[in-house]
């Protein structure tokens, strides 16, 4: 029996039969890992089902749970944390129920739930254990509880979020004033190491103490309270061997916190992750480096590779570069009222239709969402509705979304929307020191990652081959991280974007206060006192960039023209 004999369909898509016989064919010359790079549309979930199934017992593992529901329609069981399922003694979420954190529960009580099948997380759990193939996301993966075991495959869809996972796993925070008293400022990472394994005894006394309190009250603050100080004891267990291993870390001090986070996170990949398949496959759509993705992932030993590309007519899924302005942190300000325009017009030539914009920050989509001028209804993303926003989004026409990172996870197919928006580059934080640190270790490790957040943008909409839409990127950064990094850019990419190609004005900032000076000169002459009426009058600039160019001139004139002259610029209407 061959991997094509258990396609989950009775046709492929292109590209999928001869991806399906490299995998094949790779494990069989005894490789134990293989990389899929494959671009949104390809089917990656229909051939990882057809790999796992040719195994006799595998994982399925996603970075994402909204895929998890993806392989449930392929009749594959899946198996989530406990917060997903309701416990039926509590009538509550089930990482809070008793056999979670009572000691001797189940040995002392019992739970009729349990033993009787009713419990829902324990139904599917058993469900999967007893499955040759299971689905889970990664953070379940990470654990993997009894009486799970190692399997013949690992697959792991989306993989190039591993790092981001393992990097969620290793980094430890907490209250500055750990067991009542203030943590010290110690000269190394190895002090806090020593001094934090030193505390553990005095944790597990604490954990005792809480469990004592809500046997006797059955507060759920207590529950809360064990699970946090249980799970901090593991992390640092962790973080003092991982220093002992002489593995860097950065510390981070707030007026409240401090936070230990490691530099790299490829070792931690191999202890919790790897060693769960005798083989291994990771599906991504963007590897773009090899070397660098094995390295940030610990990927070990060889590994057959296959780069897939789009099956999608490059003409449905233009990408637009139009280069309004750096959004750098110094240079944003200035930028914005230009991005704002860009982002009108873009709305007003696509009337009707839904329009996303990738904002990045909060402070960014907080910013456009207060100027931008369009008649499209305007969805702003608030931090705590990030789901309900998504929904309130894809319901209906005619809306703007102001995104914050909404680059994965996310299909905006069809009519959900047909055009896609990059008003800022996602370059990790140069304000972070774990980023600073991780710089220096491995040359084009930082444009990579930026690369990869750019590319999943891009991939949320598109979504099949009879699907449409425009994508524009506005952040002018983008023309040099191309330039310096053209070999990390597949190619769906390039022949999807249109270098000379501009469908709207480009406007020069110094050139637009030239001229707006040019006209309040001319019009100052002509009428005394100058109003923003009369200017709009003579151009076609927007409020937004009129108003950039007098807020400009204001400083100017200040030190060039008479006082009079300074009073009847005061005076606009603006």
């Amino acid at each position: 029996m061959t991997y094509e004999d258990n396609f989950p369909y009775e046709t492929y898509r292109k590209y999928q039969r001869g991806v399906l016989k490299q995998v094949e064919k790779s494990f069989g010359e005894g490789k134990d890992n293989f990389i899929l790079e494959a671009p949104p549309g390809f089917g990656k979930s229909a051939v990882n089902v057809a790999v796992a199934k040719s195994f006799k017992s595998a994982y399925i593992v996603t970075t994402q749970k909204v895929l998890q529901d993806i392989y449930k329609t392929y009749g594959l069981p899946i198996i989530k944390g406990r917060s997903n399922y309701i416990c039926p003694v509590t009538e509550k979420s089930s990482d809070m129920a008793p056999c979670t954190f009572v000691r001797d529960y189940l040995k002392d009580e019992g739970c009729d739930y349990l033993f009787e099948g009713e419990c829902p997380y324990n139904v599917a759990k058993q469900e999967c254990v007893e499955s040759d193939v299971c689905v889970m996301n990664l953070s379940y993966a990470f654990i993997l509880p009894y009486p799970f075991e190692k399997r013949d495959l690992l697959i792991v869809d989306e993989a190039h979020n591993i790092d981001n996972l393992a990097l969620d796993y290793a980094t430890m925070s907490f209250s500055r004033k750990l067991l009542g008293e203030e943590v010290p400022t110690l000269g190394s990472i190895e002090e806090y190491a020593e001094y934090l394994s030193d505390a553990i005894p005095k944790l597990k006394e604490m954990v005792k103490k809480e469990q004592n309190k809500y046997e006797k009250v059955e507060d759920e603050a207590y529950v809360r309270s064990i699970k946090r100080i249980e799970k901090l004891i593991d992390k640092i267990s962790v973080f003092s061997n991982d220093v002992k291993d002489g593995n860097q870390w950065i510390v981070e001090r707030s007026k409240w916190n401090i936070k230990f986070t490691p530099v790299t996170v490829d070792r931690f990949v191999k202890d919790i992750l790897w060693w769960k398949g005798d083989k291994t496959m990771c599906s991504t759509a963007t590897v773009l480096d090899g070397k660098i993705f094995k390295n940030e992932l610990g990927i070990e030993g060889k590994a057959g590779f296959v780069s897939v590309p789009s099956s999608f007519p490059k003409q449905n899924r233009p990408v637009y570069f139009l280069p309004v302005g750096l959004m750098s942190y110094k240079k944003k300000e200035e930028t914005m009222p230009f991005m704002a325009d860009m982002i009108g017009r873009i709305c007003k030539k696509y009337g009707g239709e839904n329009v996303i914009v990738h904002a990045n920050s909060y402070d960014n989509a907080r910013m456009l969402s207060e100027i931008i001028k369009t008649d499209k209804e305007i969805i702003f993303q608030e931090q705590s509705e990030r789901e309900a926003s998504l929904r309130q989004f894809v319901k209906g026409s005619n809306k703007l979304f102001i995104s914050v990172k909404m680059t994965e996870g996310i299909d905006l197919i069809g009519d959900k929307c047909r055009v896609n928006i990059i008003s800022k580059i996602a370059f990790p934080s140069m304000a972070d020191e774990r980023i600073k640190e991780r710089i220096k270790m491995e040359d084009g490790w930082y444009d990579w990652k930026t690369v990869i957040e750019l590319l999943q943008a891009i991939g949320r909409t598109t979504r099949s081959d009879t699907d449409r839409s425009d994508t524009y990127i506005l952040d002018s950064s983008f023309g040099f991280l191309h330039s310096k990094n053209k070999h990390l850019f597949p190619k769906w990419f390039e022949e999807a974007i249109q270098w000379n190609r501009k469908p709207f004005q480009i406007y020069d900032k110094g050139k637009v206060v030239s001229e707006i000076n040019k006209l309040v000169k001319e019009l100052g002459k002509e009428y005394g006192d100058v109003y923003l009426s009369e200017i709009q009058k003579e151009t076609h600039y927007s409020n937004l960039v009129i108003s950039y160019a007098l807020n400009t001139l204001e400083y100017q004139h200040k030190i060039t023209r008479p006082a009079n002259d300074i009073a009847k610029i005061k005076s606009m209407d603006v």
